[in-house]
Order: C-alpha cells, then sequence, then structure tokens
C-alpha cells in the first residue's frame, strides 16, 4: 500500500510539473485568493475590534440597556436622519442598577441621558455693551468714558456695514430702519445725551442696536447627561484636556475638546488653524478644492476681528499690518482683508503673525473653561428651558481626537440633564414644591386659566392633570438665573430617572453569557428593560464591520467563482490532451475510481503549495502591518481603526480556514474534469494512438 500510494503521488507530481501553464494560472488564482480570505479576515478582525475599543471605551460601554416600551431602537449615535431616536426612559435606575450589580462579570452600570441644547454667548457688541453697563453700575468715569468710546466705534462700523450692505442689495423697509436704529447710535448727539441718561441709552442699545450684528455665538450643543465621576472611572478613553473634572455633587459642563477647538473657538482661527492642518497633511492652495474654498471665505470673516478690537488694539494693528503689508494710507478694514488673502507663499508667515498679534486681541472663544453658560434645551413635554451651568473644562477620548464621531458629545451632570429634559427626583421636585409655595403658584384646570387669572374671586381650583410643566417652568428659575444652589447630593444620580444606562463588563469576551444573565435579572426583578451590545447600540455605526465583513466575502466568492471557472477549464483541457495517458493507465488496470483520485490529487497538490504560500505571505504581511500600523486615511477612519493606526494581528484561524475554503472550491471545481477523464476507455486511447 505505500508503494502504491507513492507511485500515485509522484504520478500526480509529474502531471503538475509537465503542465507547468496551467498549473501557474491556476496556483496563481488560489494563492491570491487565499492571501485575501487570510489578509482580508485579519484587517476586518482588527477593524471591528478597533470600532470595539472606540465605542466601548468611550460612551456605550459593553452592553446597553433601555425601556421594553421604547418606540424606537437605541443608537446612542443618532438615527439616519441625525436626531436622537425615542427610547422611553427607566423610571427608577437605584432599582436597574440593584439588579444588573448582582450578575456577576458587571464591573459597573452608568446611567445616561443624550439631548440636544443651544448655548448663546451673545455678539461681539453685546460684550462691549456688558463692560459698559458694569462701568456705569461702578460708577467709574474714566472707565465709563472708555468703554463709551469704544462702544460707539462698533456702532460706526455696524452703520458702515449695513449701508455696504444695502448698495449690493435690494433695498427694503426693513433694511432702511436697520440703518435709521444704527445711525442713531453713532451719532455725536446720542453720545452727547449718555451720560444724562445712561440706563436709558443702553437700553437702546441693548434691545435695538446689538440684535442688528448676525454674527450671534450660538453653539448647538449634543450632550450626554450622566453621572461624571463613574463615566471617568470607567471609560478609559476619557481624559481632561484642559480645567479640571466637575466636583461631587456639583453641577458642572465638560466641553469635548474637539468641539471647543471647532466651534467654539473664533471663526477666523479655526480656519487658519483647519488650513495649517490641511497643508501640513500635504495640500496646498493649488490642488485642494477644500483649501481653496477655506482660503476663499477667508477675507469675508474680517468683521469678526474688526468688532472685537478696542481703540488701542485697531491703532496698534493697524500700523503692524501696514508695515507687514505695505500699505501706509489704508484703513484697518481694508488692511484685515488683504492680511487674510493667503496663498503657498505667505500662510506661515501669516498664521505666525496672526497668532502673535491679533489672537491676544480677540475672546478666542466664545465660551470659555470657566465661564457660566446658558444651556437651552426643551423638555419632554416640548417647553424651552434654560439653565445656567459652569464650564469646568475640556475632555478628549485618547486615540480619537481627530475622529468627527469621537467629538460628537459634550457631558454635564445627570440632575441638569434631567432637568433639562423635564425628569425630577423626588429631593429636585421637592424644593420645586416650596419655591411654588414662595411664588403663591396655585394649581387650576386649563378650562378655569382665564377665570383664575382675571376674575376678581375666583376660587383656586386643583388641576386634575399633571403639572409637569409648570414645575419646570416655575422650579427652576433660580437654577436658570444662577441663584440656586448649584451643589447636589450625590444620591440623587441613583435614585432619579435615565433614558438608558451602559454597563461595563470586566471580561469582554463573556458579552453574550453576560447579556443573558443580565436580562434573566431583570425579568425576576420585574422591570420591563431590554439588554443590547456596543454594536446594535452603535446603530447604523455598528453595522459598518458587518458591510465591510459582507463586501469582503463578496469579493472572495468572486474570486473564487473565477477560481473555479479556470480550474474547470484547464483542467477539462487537461484531459483532452491526456486521453492516451489516461487510456494507458486504463489499460494496464488503472479503475475509473483511481483515474478520478488523481485528478483531485494532483489539485489538492496545487492547492497545497499554492494556498499554502498566499497564507504564508498574506501572514507575513500582516505581521508586518502589525508592528508598523495601518494609518488611518481620514477623521472617520480612525474612529473604525480605535486610534490614528490599525494594528491587525494573525491568528491560526485565519490561515486554516482559508486553506479549507480553497481546497474545497478546488475540488469541487475538478468533479467534472475528474469524471470526464474516469470515462476515457483503452479503446480511445488506442484510437488517438493511431
Amino acid at each position: 500500500m505505500v508503494a502504491s500510494a507513492a507511485v500515485f503521488w509522484r504520478i500526480a507530481f509529474r502531471n503538475v510539473w509537465r503542465q507547468r501553464t496551467k498549473s501557474l494560472i491556476v496556483g496563481f488564482i488560489l494563492f491570491l485568493c487565499t492571501g485575501l480570505i487570510v489578509f482580508g479576515n485579519a484587517l476586518v478582525d482588527a477593524v471591528d475590534a478597533g470600532m470595539e475599543k472606540s465605542v466601548t471605551q468611550s460612551v456605550s460601554g459593553h452592553l446597553q440597556v433601555y425601556s421594553a416600551e421604547a418606540r424606537d431602537a437605541l443608537s446612542v449615535f443618532g438615527d439616519e436622519y441625525g436626531s436622537m431616536p425615542d427610547i422611553g426612559v427607566i423610571p427608577d435606575f437605584a432599582a436597574l442598577a440593584a439588579a444588573v450589580r448582582k450578575v456577576e462579570n458587571v464591573r459597573a452600570i452608568v446611567p445616561m441621558g443624550i439631548n440636544f441644547a443651544m448655548g448663546q454667548s451673545g455678539n461681539e457688541l453685546d460684550r462691549w455693551l456688558a463692560t459698559l453697563r458694569q462701568a456705569v453700575r461702578e460708577g467709574d468715569p474714566a472707565r465709563i468714558a472708555e468703554r463709551r468710546d469704544e462702544v460707539r466705534a462698533v456702532c460706526e462700523r455696524l452703520l458702515q456695514e449695513l449701508q455696504n450692505t444695502r448698495d449690493v442689495a435690494a433695498a427694503d423697509s426693513a433694511i432702511a430702519q436697520d440703518i435709521e436704529q444704527a445711525r442713531r447710535a453713532a451719532s455725536p448727539e446720542f453720545w452727547a445725551g449718555f451720560d444724562a441718561d445712561p440706563l436709558g441709552s443702553l437700553e437702546f442699545l441693548e434691545n435695538k442696536v446689538a440684535p442688528l450684528e448676525a454674527a450671534m455665538s450660538e453653539l448647538w450643543l449634543q450632550f450626554l447627561g450622566t453621572d461624571l465621576d463613574a463615566f471617568a472611572q470607567n471609560f478609559d478613553r476619557f481624559e481632561i484636556v484642559e480645567g479640571t473634572a466637575v466636583p461631587k455633587g456639583q453641577r458642572g459642563f465638560l466641553m469635548n475638546h474637539g468641539f471647543y477647538e471647532e466651534a467654539v473657538k473664533h471663526r477666523v482661527a479655526r480656519e487658519l488653524d483647519k488650513m495649517k492642518k490641511l497643508r501640513a497633511e500635504g495640500a496646498s492652495f493649488e490642488s485642494d478644492a477644500d483649501l481653496r474654498s477655506r482660503r476663499d471665505q477667508l477675507p469675508t470673516q474680517y468683521r469678526r476681528v474688526l468688532y472685537q478690537l478696542d481703540r488701542k488694539a485697531s491703532a496698534d494693528l493697524t500700523q503692524r499690518l501696514r508695515a507687514l503689508l505695505g500699505t501706509p494710507d489704508t484703513a484697518l478694514p481694508d488692511l484685515l482683508q488683504s492680511f487674510l488673502k493667503v496663498d503657498d507663499a505667505n500662510f506661515d508667515a501669516r498664521y505666525a503673525f496672526f497668532y502673535e498679534h491679533v489672537a491676544p486681541q480677540l475672546q478666542l472663544y466664545a465660551a470659555k473653561v470657566g465661564d457660566v453658560i446658558p444651556l437651552q434645551g426643551y423638555t419632554k413635554s416640548g417647553y424651552s428651558k434654560s439653565i445656567n451651568v459652569k464650564v469646568y473644562g475640556t475632555f478628549r477620548f485618547k486615540g480619537l481626537e481627530d475622529s468627527d464621531i469621537g467629538k460628537m458629545f459634550n457631558l454635564v451632570d445627570l440632575v441638569t440633564f434631567r432637568d433639562l429634559y423635564g425628569m425630577m427626583t423626588p429631593e429636585r421636585r421637592a424644593e420645586v414644591q416650596a419655591l411654588r409655595e414662595q411664588a403663591g403658584v396655585k394649581d387650576v384646570k386649563r378650562e378655569d386659566a382665564e377665570a383664575a387669572l382675571f376674575g376678581e374671586a375666583a376660587p383656586a381650583i386643583e388641576r386634575q392633570v399633571e403639572t409637569a410643566e409648570i414645575d419646570e417652568l416655575a422650579g427652576l428659575a433660580k437654577v436658570a438665573r444662577g441663584e440656586a444652589n448649584q451643589a447636589f447630593d450625590p444620591a440623587e444620580l441613583e435614585r432619579g430617572v435615565a433614558l438608558n444606562a451602559a454597563v461595563v463588563l470586566a471580561d469582554p469576551t463573556r458579552l453574550h453569557e453576560t447579556k443573558a444573565a443580565i436580562e434573566a435579572a431583570l425579568k425576576d426583578a420585574g422591570l420591563k428593560m431590554q439588554v443590547i451590545d456596543w454594536q446594535a447600540a452603535s446603530g447604523m455605526v455598528g453595522m459598518l464591520v458587518v458591510v465591510a465583513r459582507g463586501v469582503l466575502w463578496v469579493i472572495i466568492f468572486v474570486l473564487l467563482i473565477v477560481a473555479a471557472v479556470v480550474i474547470n477549464n484547464s483542467m477539462v483541457i487537461a484531459t483532452m490532451e491526456r486521453v492516451k495517458e489516461i487510456g494507458t493507465m486504463r489499460a494496464i488496470g488503472a479503475g475509473r475510481g483511481w483515474i478520478r483520485r488523481l485528478f483531485l490529487a494532483e489539485t489538492a497538490m496545487l492547492g497545497l503549495v499554492s494556498g499554502g504560500l498566499g497564507a504564508a505571505c498574506a501572514a507575513g504581511a500582516v505581521v508586518l502591518w502589525g508592528r508598523v500600523g495601518l494609518p488611518a486615511p481620514n477623521a472617520f477612519m480612525q474612529f473604525l481603526f480605535g486610534g490614528p493606526r490599525l494594528h491587525p494581528w494573525f491568528e491560526s484561524g485565519h490561515l486554516v480556514s482559508a486553506l479549507v475554503i480553497i481546497l474545497l472550491f478546488a475540488l469541487i471545481s475538478t468533479l467534472y474534469p475528474a469524471a470526464l477523464a474516469s470515462r476515457v476507455s483503452p479503446r480511445a486511447a488506442m484510437a488517438s494512438d493511431g
């Protein structure tokens, strides 16, 4: 048997070697397919692991828990419409946390809720008027005179801009009225009478003139309300960049540092920063369309610089810009526009000049660390609400600094989130009730509201419906004005409501097992909740790896089909060419089965050699790239990679699966040629010989 097997394999090897052209063609295709399977699987597995780290270590945890009565599926990054789905509420987070913490492998459970709000810090004229009002309040004549001159200068610039707008746009009554208001604010008569009635003059400027400046500093914020201490302890990528963490038991806001730099920073500064970054990546104004678009728009932003300069700064900057640009008689507005016309030759010098001489004169951030900003959001019942919150610092998710998804969320304490969303703890509701009683607020039926407000002796009638909206409007008045105590009992974080909760596991490899255990624990506790893994919680973002793996296998399948066709055709041709040889072997006693096995053995030999070489080369590439790392080509890929570089790794399973798949496809492709060869008779061999 050993001798027979040796002869069999020598014949198979001789046939593969004799038909080298065919063998090289088939072998090369098998080489490519095997290498692609090994490298592709390693790459997709690495992306899967990278995105898992990005998601689980930043905002979602390994599992997410939310109401089973939710109208929509939870998606922490928003749905396909860019909005947050309606996921209901967790009415008692303490009960949920108690049930989940009993499950083995649960490291922590963190309450959460995602919402949107607007923060506004006013425009440039608002800021100058605030300093003037403060000087009037303090009764400082020298400071009043200085600030008054600055406000007047801004009003004169505003008047000029409105007149320029009228000259290039169709005239209408609205712009004519705006120009008239600005002309009055810039007139000598108005400022001559300012000292006689400073408060009345300030009221006119604040209510009639300041709104004419369109550049309002409105910040649309997406924020995550959570237990900030638990969040910092359990999400490994979180780190403070500037400022400090929010003190325990205090209301506070942490701004995402990427958002802080790209949305809160002065528009001119951030455009210059973006252009510098693009140029550092190898782009130029001549070759990059995005860079050219930013360059063309930059000079139109000169007013954002102009309106922040006081007289002294304006005079100093005028002299410096005249010297830089070589235009001794040009006015500051024209100088700024010329200065902001950048190109490849002058960009670096002007970027350095801006940060050395211009930026120190500006309010570089609309809201700085340490500022108190109003967050204006909408409650679950649709009421607008504003709460003043201090910005304690900025943070980032390590490795995701440049990722747009990594910049999505700002953080706020959960108590403030609940107040903005209209969900209060029993302690907060008791505080609200005390404020209502102090203010003399009475509940009335909706249909009796007019009588209660305007009737002479209308009795107070208790409402028959929920009074949440009155609580929301009355109970947080002091908080909105910054008068209420900003501290709270940390125990409130557990006792209140939440929208969802992140579960962090001690051993992530036991995710599915732990998920099933949590579902059982929640059912035993009588809590109507649902549990999903990080990938489902990521929504469309989490499906990207599934799509990538699907695309990979589609490509592999197409290549395998091509390989199967080539192998089949090659073996059929080889069969036709080997009729005499096959007939001779049949004549000396080789059976049909032996001939079929010979053809299959030839293909298996070719598959093992070619597939083994392909797998070895792919494994070497994976190991090499694993050490060096594949750089993320853009910010989104940085999120998928879990950082700026992807480090794939090789597993024996990748090699085994690739070889098994290749051999199966190759052998299946050889079945028909092998069957065809087995039908060759000795007579056919003699006929071909004759």
